[in-house]
Order: structure tokens, then C-alpha cells, then sequence
């Protein structure tokens, strides 16, 4: 492929990003101009037709002129949810075509391809290592990362319950540790029209203490299957964050917040980062600016780049994100994602309902951003219950909630001490 063909193929992709910026209203925005930079010779592998027998899946990162996604994400602000889904969904399409062009001149089957990262230039591919480092020379590929695999280890059930909490002779809304350190509850989270996304083992689809988001479009599962939870650990999750004020069961910190199930884990936990940055990718894709994220989920190891890559849109994009600092004991920082922080995305350590560090929580500020209630926290469960479960799992929604009950990051009063480190407690 020649030098003229090369530059060609690397615009045709810029260019087809750029116009996939055009949104459904009744003016065209005017769109940046784009122009091409690499002008190198490309050349294709020798053969990516069927699988090598050393196959592994790579994340394998683009050169493109787009690469910073800053341009797109400010002609969305101020978009409805519909609006941002017509655009991102075209968007999707259009960069979904750019890179099979790239790929085809590469000589990438199309079945080698498990996904494609829409706003990350990025995309899942089966490689032998050799065809990797040919890659690794050619001028259209920024990266390649080889997939790994995250383990984790969910909490132990300390309390198990199918009949609803009460606290008086009549029903009322459990309040529980995390509310009363935090600053309560805030009644409005039903009315707002941001959301909260979960990403974890599902949730409990109709569980009657949440408000689920249900619609296919927004709930995922990216194990197979549907989004419903079959461990209960992300429907804890979400109950914490935004569990109904109806006098039934309990009250999360942004009540009656609309929760979105995203599922990258199966019943026993564990999942590829290829599988937690489809998720992201996806969350980019139909989130609007407000939004908030959880992540409690995680495993030791560094943040690989195309991962830092999908989190960076998220802050971009104005998501919020809430991610657990994890329940080694360690240093955080060597532990993904929660050594990833930006803006708006922050890590969380656990403390007890006295305000202690908990003696499970990872730590170190810099890492660390913030400390919340994750010792003893009763919250929903799978199949319609309710348990009491400990980890910085359970301190991370409390984040969460606060986030999109303040539309912002949260307030902090007070701090707990340890190891020579204040760790500022949230509140609403």
C-alpha cells in the first residue's frame, strides 16, 4: 500500500468519525476540522484469516485524529437522553465502519474482531505474537494490549433476609449506618433525570425497593444472558446508592434514583478487562453529562491504557464515577481501577459505623480519594431480600448516591486517621 493510499485509509476513518458528529436536530452544528497526520507506509500482516494456534485477544488502539473525544462530547451537552442515543448510536456505526476498513487493509478477518470500542479507536482482536509485533510497527496503531483477566472475591453474606425491615410498629424505610454517618438520604433521587449505572453482577430486575432501568437498550449483560442478578451483590450496590423512600425495606443515598444494570460478571465474580471496557464503552455511549457510575469492582494490577483510555471518556463526557478502593489491605495504588482517578472519578476506602478505617480496606491517599460506611451495611438482595454484607464494595455507593443526589462530587466532613493519612468522610 502506498504512501497516498495510506494517508487516504487514515482519513477516510477521521472523516467518517467527524461526520457521525451530526445530531438529529433542526440545525447541523458545524463541525471541526479534521485533517489527515500519518502518511507512512501501512502494510498488512501476512495472513489474519483464521485464528493462530498461540491465539490471544488484544486490545489493540488506533492512531487517529480524533483520538480526543473533547469535541464530541461538548456538541452533546445539553442533549436529552433520546437525542444523545440517536447521535452516539450513528456514531457507533460510522466508527464501527471506519475501523473494518482499517482492519481489512491490515488483513484482519472480520471474526477475529470480538468488539469494537466506539469512542476509544479501539478494538478486541485475536493475535498470534507475531502478527502483534508486526503491528506494533505499523503507523496506524497507537497500542496493543494483551487481554487480562481481573479476579474478584465477593464479601461474605453476614445476614441474610427475605422479610422486610422495621425499625417502628408501622413500615418505614430502614436507616442504617451509612445514612446516619452521611448525612441521611436525599427524597428527590426519582425525580432527577440523571442515572445511576452499575457496573457488577446486574441487579435484581424487579426487585420493589429499586428503581430499575430495564429498557435493553441502556441494561446490558456482557456475560450472556440478561442483566438480572444472580448473586446479589450488585443489587446490594445499587440499594445503597438509590433505594425507594416507600415506607418498605430500606432508603438508599439518592432515593428512588433510576439504576442501570450493567453486567460484567457471573455468579461467582471475575471478568476480562476487554468485557469492563465493552461495558464502559457502552456507558460512554448512552450516558448523558450528570450521570454516575459504580464501580465495586477490581483485583490487583496496574490500569492498562486502552482501560484508562475508557475511563478518561467517561470524565469527559461530565460522568461521575465512584470505584472501591478494594479489601486487601493494601496500597491501592497497585490495584485496577482503583489507582485511576480523574476530575470526576474517585476511589473509596471503607470505614466502620464508629468511623475507623476498616481493617480490610486497601488505602493510601492519592489513590484514595474518599472514606464512606462499608462495615456492616444491610441493603436489597437478589430475589426480592435484603443482607448485610462489609467491604469498600458497600462504602463506594454510598459515593455514588451522594453524587447524583448533589449532581457533583460529594461534600466531606470530618476524617478518619490511619496509617498517617486523613481520609475525608462524604456526605451529602
Amino acid at each position: 500500500m502506498d504512501t497516498l493510499r495510506s494517508g487516504f485509509i487514515f482519513f477516510s476513518l477521521t472523516a467518517i468519525v467527524a461526520l457521525s458528529l451530526v445530531l438529529t436536530s433542526c440545525e447541523q452544528e458545524e463541525l471541526l476540522p479534521i485533517e489527515p497526520t500519518i502518511t507512512e507506509k501501512a502494510s498488512p500482516i501476512e495472513t489474519l484469516e483464521a485464528a493462530p494456534s498461540d491465539q490471544q485477544l488484544y486490545i489493540v488502539t488506533f492512531n487517529t485524529e480524533n483520538n480526543d473525544k473533547s469535541a464530541v462530547f461538548a456538541q452533546l451537552e445539553g442533549k436529552s437522553r433520546e437525542e444523545v442515543r440517536e447521535a452516539a448510536e450513528k456514531m457507533s456505526e460510522n466508527f464501527r465502519n471506519g475501523i473494518k476498513k482499517i482492519t481489512g487493509q491490515l488483513g484482519v478477518a472480520d471474526e477475529r474482531v470480538s468488539d469494537y470500542y466506539t469512542f476509544l479507536d479501539a478494538a478486541a482482536i485475536t493475535l498470534s505474537k507475531e502478527e502483534v509485533e508486526a503491528l506494533k510497527k505499523n503507523p496506524l496503531v497507537s497500542s496493543i494490549e494483551a487481554d487480562s483477566y481481573v479476579d474478584v472475591t465477593f464479601p461474605e453474606v453476614e445476614e441474610l433476609s427475605s422479610e422486610v425491615p422495621t425499625q417502628t410498629d408501622t413500615k418505614s424505610d430502614f436507616y442504617g449506618w451509612f445514612n446516619s454517618n452521611h448525612g441521611g438520604y436525599n427524597s428527590n433521587g426519582a425525580s432527577k433525570n440523571t442515572w445511576i449505572w452499575i457496573v457488577d453482577t446486574g441487579i435484581d430486575l424487579d426487585h420493589p425497593d429499586l428503581n430499575v432501568v430495564t429498557n435493553t437498550t441502556y441494561a446490558r449483560s456482557f456475560v450472556g444472558g440478561s442483566a438480572d442478578d444472580c448473586n446479589g451483590h450488585g443489587t446490594h450496590v445499587a440499594g445503597i446508592a438509590a433505594a425507594r423512600k416507600n415506607n418498605y425495606g430500606m432508603v438508599g443515598m439518592s432515593a428512588g434514583a433510576a439504576v442501570v444494570p450493567i453486567r460484567i460478571m457471573s455468579c461467582t465474580g471475575g471478568y476480562p478487562t476487554s468485557r469492563l471496557i465493552s461495558a464502559l464503552n457502552h456507558i460512554v455511549t448512552y450516558s448523558i453529562s450528570g450521570d454516575v457510575v459504580n464501580m465495586s469492582i477490581g483485583g490487583y494490577g496496574g490500569v492498562a491504557t486502552s482501560l484508562r483510555n475508557a475511563l478518561n471518556a467517561l470524565s469527559n463526557k461530565g460522568v461521575y464515577g465512584a470505584v472501591a478502593a478494594g479489601n486487601s489491605a493494601a496500597n491501592a495504588a497497585y490495584f485496577t481501577p482503583a489507582s485511576y482517578n480523574s476530575w470526576s472519578i474517585k476511589t473509596i476506602a471503607s470505614m466502620d459505623y464508629n468511623g475507623y478505617f476498616s481493617s480490610f480496606s486497601n488505602y493510601g491517599i492519592g489513590p484514595v480519594d474518599y472514606i464512606a460506611t462499608g462495615r456492616n451495611v444491610y441493603s436489597t438482595y437478589r430475589y426480592g431480600g435484603y443482607a448485610t454484607l462489609s467491604g469498600t464494595s458497600m462504602a463506594t455507593p454510598v459515593v455514588a448516591g451522594i453524587m447524583h443526589a448533589r449532581g457533583g462530587l460529594p461534600a466531606t466532613s470530618g476524617s478518619s486517621y490511619s496509617r498517617g493519612q486523613y481520609y475525608p468522610k462524604v456526605r451529602l
